[in-house]
């Protein structure tokens, strides 16, 4: 396809319209437009990190209207990085904030599963605990018309919003795999092109978790945790037979079998070869991990780009384009173009390219026919973890909770606990 560059409107609604006009699939993906609650940008990351409550956050996480921080979207495109949020929520709760840290540390362990595996943590980590199907994903669910007034609810608002609580996220993973016997896979894919912070380590390594593929045992629930959870929001309007409806010792019975299924392989992706045709530039590429408008590489001096390349992006919900775009309004010294990302740089003459580094695979393909300088991103912990560590989050938070929690406040915790 040709290359366009692209002048991003200041207003949004003319954003809007442009993306819905360059990447809409069907004509609900036309009329879609990011809430403004979900504007894009580090301005509006930053006003919700102002106002965190770390100390509501644990006790209320739980529940689907609880004081949840709705952080993750900008931790994924990197508009506020997770250091400063964890120094931000340690300085000002202190100890009440444990939990919110320990949830941060999540989001850092699965990005370092992740550099650690590859892409291989697309499939299987482990054979599956108990038997798992295969199936495709049901039509009913992706257009949230199950029938079930709750999982047609998440699915809904997956699918209108890009945005679900962590609970539902998990209720509508094990539904989608355990009732409706479909591939995590699919299920995987499905929800990341959607959510507005979908990225394939806490996306596809939590689906795992659901599915017993990166777990001890399967994930799953019952009506009884649906509705202390909802604070029965959909069950006490639901007309359906309900298939959660049952003890946990009866479920389980229903659902699984112990499995002598094997993992499925990792098929690594075949790199192009080196181009040959280079051209005499650096360039600063800007991808969809590090739209920063205070982000290091933007004092550099070389020209800043970033691509919407439509054949990366083609799956992505286009609310997910619409954060993006409204990110990039706030970098005015990026210049943005639509197009294949090879065919971008071939015509911009580039030579060397200089970005933020990433474990994924796919993004790093597209650059691969050039030389690249990857600066390492900012993590929170400075320790560097053996196989072992990362093989449960309880053996990673061991090493990591010193560089969440900090010295002072852990010493406290323990006191505390005592």
């Amino acid at each position: 396809m040709n290359i366009t560059q692209w002048d991003i409107p200041n207003d949004r609604q003319a954003r809007v319209k442009a993306i819905n006009y360059w990447f809409a699939q069907d004509d609900k993906s036309e009329k879609q437009s990011l809430s403004a609650d979900f504007q894009g940008g580090r301005t509006r990351g930053l006003e919700k990190l102002n106002a965190v409550n770390g100390e509501a956050y644990g006790k209320t996480r739980n529940f689907t209207d609880g004081a949840v921080t709705h952080l993750s979207p900008y931790f994924r495109h990197g508009c506020i990085s997770l250091p400063e949020a964890v120094e931000k929520v340690r300085t000002q709760f202190g100890q009440s904030a444990e939990k919110l840290l320990n949830e941060f540390a999540w989001r850092e362990y699965w990005r370092t599963v992740w550099y650690a595996h590859g892409d291989a943590i697309m499939v299987d980590m482990q054979p599956p605990q108990v038997v798992l199907a295969y199936g495709d994903l049901p039509t009913d669910l992706q257009t949230a018309s199950t029938g079930l007034p709750c999982i047609d609810h998440f699915a809904s608002q997956l699918l209108e919003e890009g945005y679900l609580h962590n609970h539902a996220r998990m209720w509508l993973a094990a539904y989608t795999v355990h009732w409706r016997h479909t591939d995590w896979q699919q299920g995987a894919q499905w929800m990341h092109d959607q959510l507005l912070d979908g990225d394939y380590a806490s996306n596809h390594l939590s689906w795992q978790w659901v599915s017993s593929t990166f777990s001890r045992k399967p994930y799953f629930f019952n009506q009884e945790n649906l509705a202390k959870y909802t604070k029965n929001k959909h069950c006490d309007s639901c007309e359906e037979k309900c298939p959660f409806r049952d003890s946990y010792t009866n479920l389980e019975q229903q659902l699984f079998k112990p499995s002598q299924q094997l993992a499925r392989e990792h098929i690594p992706i075949e790199q192009p070869h080196a181009s040959s045709e280079l051209g005499d530039k650096i360039l600063v590429w800007i991808h969809d991990e590090m739209l920063n408008n205070e982000h290091d590489l933007l004092q550099l001096t070389h020209e800043k780009v970033f691509i919407f390349d439509p054949y990366f992006y083609q799956d992505w919900s286009i609310n997910r384009l619409h954060f993006i775009a409204d990110c990039l309004i706030e970098m005015p010294n990026v210049t943005v173009w639509i197009g294949q990302t090879s065919a971008v740089f071939k015509h911009l003459k580039t030579q060397h390219i200089i970005t933020q580094d990433t474990p994924n695979q796919q993004l790093k393909q597209l650059v691969a026919e050039y030389p690249v300088t990857w600066q390492p991103e900012q993590k929170v912990c400075t320790n560097t973890f053996t196989s072992e560590q990362i093989t449960s989050f309880s053996k990673f938070w061991k090493v990591a909770s010193h560089d969440f929690i900090g010295a002072s406040n852990k010493k406290k915790m323990i006191r505390h606990r005592g």
